[in-house]
């Protein structure tokens, strides 16, 4: 009797733990079901720069338009190519990055920023507007990605320690910081230049100790760099065009809801929102530049002349280089440019 008597005991005991742990699984899975989706938007792009405000736009639009529901956070990463293939993996679902980081996984991307290929901002606009992105996002979704909106980085334009590089000349021979990408690659190349190929992170350190004396940047990017003290010269030269991207990966994408989706693509500012926003950044910031003691030299058409006599026949090459739909996205790019030449 007294045995039965425990195994009762033991068997209610055995109860109570059971029915203590489905109530705690309950509560936690009550507790997940509330924890926001959280999405993570790697980028480049310093918290300083005005770029950044873009992502800063998508978070509080998102947490606002869900209640809550999702979650956009923000990771800093210099390295690109590296951001791309996490998102590309799946490792992040979306980014904020430029086409020369795209350019390594979706050698497309790359045609955007061949030198010298924009005559002008509006020509660069119409085309892209009405012709680069449907293509380029028909491009993106075969590599496992998302054109969630096309947007702006800025001209690229050159820096130098000294204020003599007006003329191509003065590269030939010198120690130069190459992008490694072959946009870059060619444009120095072009100009004779010493080349060395270095990332971003390794570029201050070879500027301060004179392994390089010049390379090319955004003006917004440049400026918050140490190659804005080290390197006090900058020269807009405007040779190549640097956009950005929101990408997303394709698959993660496609899984999230519709509401959620709506949240993101109406959080998200508009491209002609983001270039006008880094136009209006960069006057200021070039009148604080020069108060600072740093130099600005705006390079004339015939000085701009002499970098595009040496530069466009290289073109043919770059666009050979690429590979994929590189060439049937530059054939669609020149036939725009022609029809936009011919609204004026």
């Amino acid at each position: 009797m007294h045995k039965e008597t425990k195994q009762r005991a033991s068997a209610g005991r055995v109860r109570r733990i059971c029915t203590g742990a489905v109530l705690v699984a309950g509560i936690w899975l009550v507790g997940s079901a509330a924890v926001a989706q959280t999405w993570i938007v790697g980028t480049p792009v310093p918290k300083r720069n005005i770029m950044a405000t873009f992502i800063f736009q998508l978070q509080k639009g998102v947490k606002d338009r869900t209640g809550g529901k999702m979650e956009v956070r923000y990771k800093h990463d210099f390295n690109e190519q590296r951001i791309v293939d996490q998102m590309q993996r799946g490792r992040l679902q979306m980014a904020y990055v430029s086409a020369t980081g795209v350019g390594v996984a979706v050698p497309e991307a790359a045609v955007l920023n061949i030198p010298f290929l924009w005559k002008s901002a509006e020509e660069r606009n119409y085309v892209t507007d009405n012709h680069v992105v449907p293509l380029l996002g028909q491009i993106m979704e075969k590599n496992r990605l998302k054109l969630v909106r096309f947007g702006e980085a800025g001209w690229t334009s050159f820096y130098c320690k000294n204020d003599k590089c007006t003329d191509p000349a003065v590269f030939k021979g010198m120690k130069v910081r190459v992008s490694p990408n072959a946009a870059s690659r060619a444009f120095w190349g072009a100009l004779g230049v010493n080349g060395v190929t270095l990332p971003l992170t390794e570029t201050w350190p070879a500027l301060q100790t004179g392994v390089v004396n010049a390379g090319d940047l955004t003006f917004g990017f440049y400026l918050v760099t140490p190659a804005s003290k080290i390197a006090p010269h900058y020269f807009f030269s405007r040779h190549s065009h640097q956009p950005a991207m929101f990408l997303a990966n394709l698959e993660q994408w496609n899984a999230l809801s519709k509401a959620n989706k709506d949240a993101v693509l109406a959080s998200l500012p508009t491209t002609d929102y983001m270039r006008q926003a880094i136009i209006n950044d960069n006057k200021p910031k070039e009148k604080a530049f020069l108060a600072k003691g740093g130099k600005t030299h705006h390079l004339s058409e015939a000085q701009l002349n002499k970098f595009r006599a040496l530069v466009l026949p290289r073109h043919k090459a770059l666009i050979d280089g690429y590979g994929g739909r590189a060439a049937e996205l530059y054939a669609v790019i020149d036939k725009a440019k022609k029809a936009f030449a011919a609204k004026k």
